[in-house]
C-alpha cells in the first residue's frame, strides 16, 4: 500500500490515528526510546569490543549486532505505513485465496 493510503483505512480496526496515538502514549514513547537507546548501548558495545580485543571481531558476531540493532531501530520507527505495506489490505487477501 502506498503513502498516500485512505487515512481512514483500518487494519484489523486499527487506523493510522490509532497508530499515532499509541506512539505519542507516554508508556510507549519510554518504549520506543528504550528500543532507540537500547541499540544504541548495543553499538557502543560493539565498538568497545573491536577496540579492546586482540583479534578481529569474527564476522557472524558483527552480524548478530548488525542485525539486533538494525530490528531496534526499525521496530522503533515504525509507522502505519508498514504494517500496510506487510498486511496487505482485505480484498487482496481475498483475491490471492482464489
Amino acid at each position: 500500500m502506498s503513502d498516500d493510503a485512505d487515512p481512514e483505512y483500518s487494519l484489523n480496526g486499527i487506523t493510522r490515528d490509532d497508530l499515532l496515538r499509541w506512539k505519542h502514549h507516554p508508556v510507549s514513547k519510554v518504549v520506543l526510546r528504550y528500543l532507540r537507546d537500547y541499540a544504541e548501548m548495543l553499538r557502543e558495545r560493539q565498538l568497545a569490543e573491536i577496540e579492546q580485543s586482540e583479534e578481529p571481531m569474527p564476522p557472524k558476531k558483527q552480524g548478530e549486532y548488525k542485525g539486533r540493532m538494525n530490528t531496534l531501530v526499525e521496530l522503533a520507527s515504525i509507522e502505519f505505513e508498514h504494517l500496510l505495506n506487510f498486511y496487505p489490505p482485505e480484498e487482496e487477501e481475498e483475491q490471492d485465496d482464489a
